[in-house]
Formats: C-alpha cells, sequence, structure tokens
C-alpha cells in the first residue's frame, strides 16, 4: 500500500520543510495541494512535481485517490479542517499547536474516532535522534534522579501575517514555538501540572508576545525554567552558533544538555561523575521531517495507532494556555484546570 497524501497549505513550512520530505519515504506520495491562493497551489505543484492542485478544499478531500492529509493552515483552521477531512474517511497528520482551545481538540479527536481515521500532530522534535537519546539515558537512570530541566529557544524571524494575530494564531512565541519544547519534555519527563508564567511583547508592537518565561512543575516534582525567545530573532538578535537554542536535564549523578532546532551537526553532551560523554548527530530541515512521515505512514498501512495522538497536542495546548493564564492572572495555575 502506498500512502497517497494531500497537503492543505502551501506556506513556508510546506515550501521549504515538509512537502520535500512527503516523496523521501517509502510507499509514500504526495499528489495534491491546496491553498486558499489557487496561484500558490498551481506554483508548487508545478515546481515540485505534484500532479495535482486544487483552490477548493472539498475538492481535494472528495479526490478518492488520496488516503491521508497533512494539515497545514493557520492555527485557528486547524479544527475546521481535521473536522472536515476526518468526515471525508482521511486520515490526518495535523500541524502544532493542535488548536486554540481545549473544546476544539476535543472536537477533532472526536471527529477522527468516529470516522475511524487516524490523528497524529507534528511533534516532528520527537523523532530527532538527538532527542532520543538524552530520552534513553534518563529512562536507564544514567544521570540518577531527575531534579531540574532548563530550556532556551526562540522563533523563526519577525512573526509575519497571520502569526501576528492572536485570534488567528492563538498566541506568540509560546504557542508557536514553545509548545515543541512543551511537547519534548513532557515526552522526556512526563506530565507538567502546574505552572507560573510571564508573557510579554517586550519588542514588536503586536498583540502576540515575543518572550515567554515559564516555571513548571512535572507530576514526579521535576522543576523546569523555560525561556521561550532568548537567542534569536523574534525579538532578539539571531545567533549562529545555536549556543542560547538549549535543553539541559540535571539528575543526581549528572547532566545532560544538547542544542534543538539546529540543522548540521547536535552533540549530545553527557557529564557523570565529572567525565563528559559526547554524542554527535546530523540533519537537516527536511531530514528532520521524513522520520514523523515515515511512522504516521506505517501507522496507515498497519492500521496502528500513532505516536503522537490527538492527546498529545490537547495535553501540549492545555500546558500552553495555562501559562497564558498565569500571566494574566499573575497566579500559579495548575494544568488541569484549563478547559
Amino acid at each position: 500500500m502506498t500512502v497517497k497524501w494531500g497537503i492543505i497549505g502551501c506556506g513556508d513550512v510546506v515550501e521549504h520543510k515538509v512537502g520535500p520530505a512527503f516523496n523521501q519515504v517509502k510507499d509514500s506520495e504526495l499528489i495534491a495541494v491546496i491553498d486558499i491562493n489557487a496561484e500558490k497551489a498551481k506554483d508548487f505543484a508545478q515546481r515540485r512535481g505534484v500532479p495535482k492542485y486544487y483552490s477548493d478544499v472539498d475538492a481535494l478531500l472528495g479526490d478518492d485517490e488520496i488516503n491521508a492529509v497533512y494539515i497545514a493552515t493557520p492555527n485557528y483552521l486547524h479544527a475546521q479542517s481535521t473536522i472536515k477531512a476526518a468526515e471525508h474517511g482521511k486520515h490526518i497528520l495535523c500541524e502544532k499547536p493542535m488548536a486554540l482551545t481545549v473544546k476544539e481538540c476535543e472536537k477533532m479527536i472526536n471527529a477522527c474516532e468516529e470516522n475511524k481515521v487516524k490523528l497524529m500532530i507534528a511533534y516532528y522534535q520527537r523523532f530527532q535522534p538527538a532527542h532520543q537519546k538524552p530520552r534513553e539515558l534518563i529512562r536507564q537512570g544514567v544521570i540518577g534522579k531527575i531534579i531540574m530541566c532548563k530550556a532556551q529557544t526562540g522563533g523563526w524571524g519577525q512573526p509575519e501575517g497571520w502569526l501576528r494575530r492572536n485570534e488567528l494564531s492563538g498566541g506568540g512565541v509560546l504557542a508557536n514555538v514553545g509548545c515543541h519544547i512543551i511537547d519534548l519534555l513532557r515526552y522526556l519527563l512526563g506530565e507538567i501540572v502546574e505552572l507560573s508564567a510571564y508573557t510579554d511583547a517586550l519588542v514588536f508592537e503586536y498583540p502576540v508576545e515575543d518572550i515567554a518565561s515559564l516555571t513548571v512543575r512535572f507530576e514526579d516534582g521535576v522543576h523546569g525554567l523555560l525561556n521561550f525567545c532568548c537567542d534569536l530573532a523574534w525579538a532578539i538578535p539571531f545567533d549562529p552558533s545555536n549556543v542560547g537554542n538549549t535543553i539541559e536535564i540535571c539528575g543526581t549523578k549528572g547532566r545532560i544538555s544538547w542544542p534543538i532546532f539546529v540543522e548540521g551537526d547536535l552533540i549530545v553532551k553527557v557529564y557523570v561523575n565529572n567525565e563528559l560523554q559526547k554524542y554527535k548527530y546530523t540533519t537537516d530541515k527536511v531530514l528532520q521531517r521524513v522520520p514523523m512521515i515515515k511512522h504516521f505512514a506505517e501507522c496507515v498501512k498497519m492500521n496502528k495507532e500513532p505516536s503522537i495522538p490527538g492527546i498529545e497536542g490537547l495535553k501540549d495546548l492545555q500546558v500552553v494556555l495555562a501559562a497564558y493564564e498565569s500571566s494574566k492572572t499573575k497566579k500559579v495555575v495548575k494544568v488541569k484546570d484549563v478547559v
């Protein structure tokens, strides 16, 4: 069986990152695209050798040759697009953040369950070997009992278009970049149960934040300090060395630190008993997405549950929304209380 894909939305992430990855996966083929801008869909299809392009989403979803879709619309359309795709019997890989509200996430999950289609949220970072190595070492107890974590990262440049509008994007650097780190830390350390946060627009005069700082507590008591913006161009000049774009996890026997959102060589550093070990990995913006697409395609072909189902996207969004609530109320917020 070949998974034949349709893409809904032909923006930057499709053009430069995810789009080229589909045809690099065995038994996976990109055969159609649609964008609200018909000329953009046509141009993308012709340049990328995609056989079909549409200007109407119902036409793409009505194409019986397509059995899976990748949803890369603006965030406020994720729920609507997912529900419609599910009703057409298409399996769905949806960009992050999953939606704007918990209720929207629940509707997406229910629609996919009712129509017996797969739903996965595109947190591609989970599939990177450079992130899986720390998870393996943590589970082996190499650095002992985990006590705390620190994460520092940021955006992709000054937000443009719909990303500047809170009602379309769901927020700024926290909702659109920080959610990747939140998801990755949940993958590594378990659930975040409560937090306090500050979110501010200190540089750009937009209604979305360009910096967010969170203090979080995980279910087993681990503390976390998360800063989204530092050293990157949402507000601060980009650092090509990416030295500030890192995660560090500290335990009773040692610590692990490594970069995130880095292309080229990535070094995972492990300090145990005053000794340093290094693990080297290499990737680029397209190859980073290939394992995610491969996994989802295998789930479709073998009728397996994806490793990042809708409930994971919902939980990530709950943490994001709790941070916004904390910033607004200046109080500690329990994540489970966010609805």
